[in-house]
């Protein structure tokens, strides 16, 4: 004989939970998926910024030190047309083929009245100073956006007519990004002095370097924010609160701080609850009779 057991009947109350798990699992799945996609398309943007700004970083990099070997090219061939000069003794000349007359006359003039160690070197200044000048001649028109400058300073007690050229790259792929590069030229890397022979030479100095660099700056055009929409509250209670000036609630009774007016009962008496409080902190009462109800009965009030 064979026993059949009743299996037990699920509570009533227990009635549709599954469906509600499966509808909260769902609304769980969904909004990880959405968070998931989200923090991805985020993450995207800000990689292809990375990637587009090291892409330019490096193109404007090289720009920049092109511009300086160029820059460093021009001094050279100015350094090398000075040398030549000396090596020619065009100091000695009254006049010499590339060579203003102006400063031509001062080179001979010194050279006439006893020459020294001192007039040779500053002869090769001059000159190369003047051959500097005339290389930035083309440098400028190989960079048309380049500032050219020459001015008189002093380095380690020698003066000399500094050039100095700026530019900003601008990047191809990205017009915000930018290169601001500044150089200087430094002082005529030779000094005189005598030879074995008791003549006057010229030998280079420990300067390495034909320039210096002034700056070397990359940024990014800054952002405009737009400051034209509606402004976010400041936490201000006092004066200049759009929430306070721009409606009329307040001290004068007419309602509440957020403007809404005072509602009055059909006694004539005025709702404490949309009531303003009174300057000494202390709630406003009816105008009728404080201590009175609508419904007849009487309140006993503690306090002032």
């Amino acid at each position: 004989m064979k026993t059949i057991r009743q299996l037990p009947q699920p509570l009533r109350g227990e009635r549709g939970a599954t469906s509600v798990l499966v509808i909260f699992m769902m609304i769980v799945l969904v909004t990880l998926g959405a968070f998931a996609i989200t923090s991805a398309n985020v993450n995207y943007k800000f990689s292809a910024r990375a990637r587009d700004w090291t892409r330019s970083y490096y193109t404007l990099e090289d720009s920049g030190e092109t511009f300086a070997k160029d820059f460093d090219l021009c001094l050279a061939a100015a350094e090398n047309d000075a040398i030549a000069y000396g090596e020619a003794q065009g100091y000695a000349q009254a006049s010499y083929d590339g060579i203003p007359d102006d400063i031509q006359n001062i080179n001979f003039t010194l050279y006439s009245q006893g020459f020294t160690a001192r007039a040779y070197a500053e002869s090769l200044e001059r000159v190369y100073d003047y051959f500097v000048n005339q290389q930035m001649q083309d440098f400028a028109a190989a960079y048309p956006d380049v500032t050219y400058s020459q001015a008189d300073q002093t380095d380690q007690a020698r003066d000399y007519a500094a050039a100095s050229v700026a530019i900003d790259f601008v990047s191809v792929d990205n017009a915000d990004y930018h290169l601001r590069v500044a150089l200087t030229s430094l002082p005529f890397p030779f000094e005189v002095g005598l030879g074995d022979d008791g003549s006057y030479i010229a030998t280079r100095t420990a300067q390495t370097t034909r320039y210096a660099v002034q700056s070397w700056n990359q940024w990014q055009t800054p952002v405009q924010l737009d400051n034209s929409g509606p402004q976010l509250w400041n936490g201000d209670l006092g004066s200049g609160n759009p929430f306070f000036d721009n409606n009329s609630g307040g001290s004068d009774g007419s309602g509440d701080i957020l403007g809404n007016p005072a509602q009055s009962q059909d006694d004539g008496s005025i709702d404490l609850q949309d009531s303003p409080a009174a300057s000494d902190g202390a709630a406003s009462q009816s105008s009728a009779d404080p201590g009175a109800t609508d419904d007849g009965d009487t309140i006993e009030i503690i306090g002032n």
